[in-house]
């Protein structure tokens, strides 16, 4: 007996092979081997699903409530910064306001009516329609609204000198004058000047407006975009010319 609890082993069965054991026969306990060490392993027992959920959870704790501060405006010393930095201007009554808004308009039709004054011709040229305004107004002051004079828009476009048949000393100048400017301008002077065969002057004589301009196209201004055919006529009995020049001007 001892023999078989050192080696751990059941015994062989007794019975002949080919004949069980009979069922109601109670089946022995196994043995357990003895383990090198004496100490007994214990295991936690494990928490259920439920309850290890509950255990993450985290949790929360009612604050209390925080009782509100008390904060006190600093204190501003008015009578320092006034004497420091000037006290503040006082707003302007309703009559102070009506008088300044007053006098800024007149300042400022005074300004207006100086400047259209100043500049009458300059917007009576770019506003045609104005003219007769600028024109009814300046009569009641005393003044006039003149046209643009610019003589580089002003062209001679041809010109020819010739002598008149049959009349010794006599001379017809036939010149196109043109108004190259998209306004209407102020008539223009013309100067002609005789010359010899060395192209020096013998003779210069200046022609006014109504000296130049045919009759029929005589007119308050030189209007814009348009050509006039002059025919001028003098006498020369003493010169013998050989040349000429023509030259478009504003006295």
């Amino acid at each position: 007996m001892p023999d078989v609890l050192r080696s751990g082993r059941r015994p062989a069965s007794t019975e002949p092979a080919g004949h069980p054991e009979p069922a109601s026969a109670a089946t022995p306990e196994p043995f357990i081997e003895e383990t090198p060490s004496s100490e007994l392993r214990t295991e936690e027992p494990r928490a259920a699903p439920r309850e290890a959920a509950a255990e993450r959870e985290p949790t929360f704790s009612v604050a209390e409530p925080i009782a509100p501060v008390d904060i006190k405006p600093a204190h501003i010393d008015i009578a320092r910064l006034d004497a420091r930095y000037g006290r503040p201007p006082k707003p302007a009554s309703a009559a102070i306001r009506t008088l300044e808004g007053l006098a800024l308009g007149l300042l400022f039709g005074l300004l207006l009516a100086q400047g259209t004054y100043l500049y009458r011709t300059d917007i009576a040229r770019e506003l045609p329609g104005l003219r007769p305004i600028l024109t009814s107004a300046c009569a009641q002051l005393g003044c006039n609204v003149p046209y643009p004079r610019n003589a580089e828009s002003i062209g001679l476009d041809a010109s020819d000198l010739q002598s008149e048949p049959g009349r010794p000393g006599n001379y017809v100048l036939n010149a196109t004058v043109n108004n190259r400017a998209d306004y209407a301008q102020a008539w223009p002077h013309l100067e002609l000047t005789l010359t010899d065969a060395r192209d020096m002057p013998i003779a210069r004589r200046t022609l006014a407006p109504d000296e130049w301009i045919p009759a029929a196209q005589q007119g308050e201004a030189f209007a814009g975009r348009r050509a006039v055919n002059a025919r001028i006529r003098f006498e020369a009995p003493d010169l013998a010319p050989t040349g000429y020049r023509v030259y478009v001007f504003y006295p």
